[in-house]
């Protein structure tokens, strides 16, 4: 049978191939359909080619550059479903006895909306959705890759080989959001920049595993001949050093921030003055450092979740309306810390129940803009009072650096068992039978634990606050 028109076959594989016109560059374009079967690809490769005539025009006014052109004519590919054709088979007669059966889609993109409408149902957070969804992503950017029944060894290895050459801030900043993967390395080729630690090349593989052990339970087998542990890399410095924490010192200075106690206006806001607000701001920091708790986990808290539990002041994360959580220890009640009541949490929360009802948010303007998670507004403003209070932050310390700062106290706890510093960090037990079978810790013995934290150099605003 004849190709058909822009169209090769390489290893089995066929391809889309034309040259650009001249005015272009006159570069040739080579796309995989993705395919072995000619009848798909003859009918891929016409669709390509009708779409190629809209994007070198849209190129040649400007309207695209080349990378956003080539990923429009792969979703063209991916979109009409880039696998072989089945054979034609004679009708078969139906029978009520035998009711006929979808297949699922192989697509890499359709395997990790399946996993992650799962993950969903079972509670996970957004946030972490989103991480796990990037990442996939990412996977399929790199290898080019649509059809998980086309992956081989190789493709895991190109992409850990990328990932290993990434810095640690890729497409954080919006001129790079745009940028192809490579660009990004290639921009970064003889500055001194952090690449991604091994905890964070591991965290992906671990992400890869979960949609392989999917893809393999939806009948795609040959995904179980991928071996993503021989490409997990050794870690150079321990799990605790790679994201350091704040020292005691670090806290005390944080908080002695005017965001706490008096600033100019909202343009001055690091400069002392005698405005105070406590709003989420003001307030997401201090739960952190007094209880461990994540940035999302705190942000997203409902007012009627600061209540009373067995007597004792507390807040209670779990799955809400506003998030989810990252696993299933991480639902917990915390027992608030003496100084958090002392400062008027409690009473701040009733005030958001009497404005607003008995589903008010605990800190309404921290609900996310498009695209963010609760408590995502923070980061750049927390990142500015680091610098401000730690002389340009040369660690790299981030609001996370608190919840290490109070397991690192807690751990300083002299005869605290580990079981119950992992209960109020919401951490998995270290062995099978410490997780099924023993019972979470009583919220006065975690009260006991969470008193001996630190206070804080934050007082009472008084009369000081507007609200």
């Amino acid at each position: 049978m004849a190709l058909a028109a822009h169209t090769v076959r390489r290893s089995a594989i066929y391809y889309w191939r034309r040259r650009l016109p001249a005015a272009l560059g006159g570069k040739t374009l080579l796309i995989s359909l993705q395919t072995p079967d000619p009848n798909a690809a003859r009918r891929l490769a016409a669709l390509v080619t009708a779409e190629s005539v809209r994007a070198f025009e849209d190129m040649t006014k400007g309207r695209a550059d080349h990378a956003s052109a080539v990923e429009r004519l792969r979703r063209v590919i991916q979109d009409e479903s880039p696998y072989p054709l089945p054979a034609r088979r004679p009708p078969q007669p139906r029978t009520t006895a035998e009711p006929r059966i979808e297949t699922y889609s192989a697509s890499t993109k359709a395997v990790a909306a399946r996993l992650m409408a799962q993950k969903r149902k079972a509670g996970m957070s957004e946030a972490m959705i989103a991480q796990m969804t990037k990442v996939f992503d990412l996977f399929r950017e790199i290898t080019g890759v649509q059809d998980m029944r086309l992956l081989r060894q190789h493709h895991l290895a190109a992409f850990v080989d990328i990932l290993e050459q990434l810095p640690q801030s890729y497409r954080k900043s919006p001129k790079d959001r745009s940028k192809p993967i490579r660009q990004i390395i290639a921009d970064t080729k003889g500055r001194e920049v952090r690449r991604l630690s091994a905890t964070t090349i591991n965290r992906n593989l671990d992400y890869l595993g979960q949609l392989f052990t999917k893809a393999r339970a939806e009948g795609v087998p040959s995904v179980g001949n991928l071996d993503l542990g021989a490409l997990r890399q050794r870690k150079t410095l321990r799990e605790r050093d790679e994201r350091p924490a704040f020292t005691a010192d670090d806290v005390q200075m944080l908080f002695a921030h005017p965001l706490w106690h008096g600033w100019k206006d909202k343009i001055r806001w690091q400069e002392s003055g005698t405005r105070l607000v406590q709003d989420g701001f003001y307030w997401v920091p201090l739960i952190a450092a007094l209880t461990g708790a994540r940035r999302e986990e705190i942000a997203a808290l409902k007012a009627a979740e600061i209540t009373v539990a067995d007597g004792l002041p507390a807040l209670i994360i779990a799955p809400n309306a506003n998030r989810g959580l990252k696993s299933l220890t991480a639902k917990r009640d915390l027992p608030l810390h003496p100084q958090l009541v002392e400062l008027g949490l409690n009473d701040h929360a009733a005030r958001q129940i009497d404005r607003h009802g008995p589903q008010a948010d605990l800190f309404p303007d921290l609900r996310p803009r498009k695209g963010a998670g609760f408590g995502g507004q923070l980061d750049y403003r927390f990142r500015k009072l680091v610098q401000a209070q730690l002389d340009g932050n040369p660690e790299g310390k981030v609001f996370h650096s608190l919840r290490h700062y109070v397991a690192t106290q807690l751990g300083r706890i002299a005869d605290l068992p580990e079981p119950v510093r992992k209960d109020i960090l919401g951490h998995a037990g270290g062995s099978i039978t410490a997780e099924r079978y023993s019972e979470t810790t009583p919220l006065a013995v975690k009260a006991e634990a969470i008193g001996q934290l630190p206070w804080l150099p934050v007082v009472h605003p008084d009369h000081k606050a507007s609200r």
